[in-house]
């Protein structure tokens, strides 16, 4: 698994256009928010294999009692 967040700018600016509740307002919070993940077991980044480039993340969120909700955000290009 990938954990590496933080190396990709393109995936920077993505990560300030997301869906629903994971919008980022703005470059600078995305990269804060970006190296967050990059330390969290919630975030998994997923990259291309042949060129390393970051196009997205898979996630969870622990809900009370027992359960899990996954999740995932990609770059559209």
């Amino acid at each position: 698994m990938k954990r590496i967040f933080c190396t990709d700018q393109q995936w920077r600016y993505y990560s300030c256009k997301p869906f629903l509740e994971h919008k980022i307002p703005t470059l600078d919070d995305a990269v804060i928010e970006i190296e967050k993940r990059s330390l969290a077991d919630e975030y998994i980044a997923v990259c291309l294999k042949e060129s390393n480039k970051l196009i997205g993340e898979l996630f969870n969120k622990k809900e009370e009692p027992e359960t899990y909700s996954i999740g995932w955000n990609f770059n559209a290009k």
